[in-house]
């Protein structure tokens, strides 16, 4: 659940203009209890619920029927360790989290980033051995889709997640670098491709450049924050790049997670689906790298 504190006038006031000037939750139609910067219902909020069962302790991947064992590594961290020290998200890409996103990428609701990066916080805290120094890394975007989009929801994140962090637990010495890291060309949409297209697709496209960004990096602990992981292939890619310009470590933080269809489902089903392509996306969804799971059936040399 994520609460929002307010003093009593204020809430008072809230109470009173919902009523008057009643507004729809963006995501489930029915009229806000009270005026919100994030016009979302607390219903729809707590319906929001972290990831559950054994999980990959390095990239975050649902292990599924591989294990249960929790210091158990997946297939792909096995067969190509990540540069990153680990990952960790919040929820499952899908229902109410993934519409959150979607609210704030394409319909432009930045308010929402604040209470996702509060759960993302929840997220950060959890990760064992935390550096009590971090510098706060948003993935960038390039400037053409920034441009276009007019703002860059990974550093909204970052910002709300950093605000969170200091609140709860301020012995944690935090530093934002939103210009740490930069997107060196346009890339193609991730959508649709393979897990060895979309690791083509961003190779070489994130760097640490000039004399400035290279001494924020060098010898520090690094929290990387982006609102998807999919295949990890952006996650991969930002590390490298940060990992050359010598950081010391590298922990990435996102607020969803799209894991392989067959892994969220008990034994028997995900047998019985070994040929089950997940249905596309809906045509409507004006997303442009959406992609709700991902399919695992190819090896990292395909």
């Amino acid at each position: 659940m994520v609460r929002v504190l307010r003093s009593t006038p204020t809430h008072a006031l809230n109470a009173v203009s919902s009523v008057l000037l009643p507004s729809p939750c963006r995501l489930c139609g029915e009229p806000l209890a009270e005026l919100s910067a994030a016009p979302v219902c607390s219903t729809c909020w707590n319906q929001l619920h972290p990831q559950s069962g054994a999980l990959c302790p390095r990239c975050g991947e649902n292990l599924g029927a591989e294990s249960n064992d929790t210091a158990s590594l997946c297939r792909i961290c096995r067969l190509a360790e990540p540069p990153f020290a680990r990952a960790v998200a919040y929820g499952l890409y899908q229902d109410h989290l993934r519409s959150l996103i979607q609210l704030l990428k394409y319909s432009r609701v930045e308010p929402v980033a604040v209470p996702l990066g509060e759960l993302l916080a929840t997220c950060v805290l959890a990760i064992p051995d935390l550096p009590s120094s971090l510098l706060v890394v948003p993935v960038p975007l390039h400037r053409s889709r920034r441009r276009t989009r007019g703002f860059n929801q990974s550093e909204l994140l970052a910002n709300a997640l950093a605000r969170a962090l200091r609140r709860v637990q301020p012995q944690i010495r935090l530093q934002l670098a939103p210009g740490a890291l930069s997107r060196s060309r346009a890339t193609e949409s991730q959508a649709g491709l393979t897990p060895r297209q979309r690791r083509d697709n961003l190779r070489g496209a994130f760097l640490v450049s000039g004399k400035q960004a290279q001494s924020q990096i060098k010898g520090r602990h690094i929290l990387l924050v982006d609102d998807i992981y999919t295949t990890g292939a952006t996650a991969r890619a930002c590390s490298k790049a940060l990992i050359r310009a010598g950081a010391a470590t590298v922990h990435a933080a996102t607020v969803a997670r799209a894991q392989r269809y067959e892994a969220l489902l008990p034994q028997p089903l995900a047998a019985a689906t070994e040929n089950f392509t997940a249905p596309a996306i809906a045509a409507e969804l004006p997303m442009h790298e959406d992609v709700a799971f991902w399919r695992s059936n190819t090896t990292l040399n395909q």
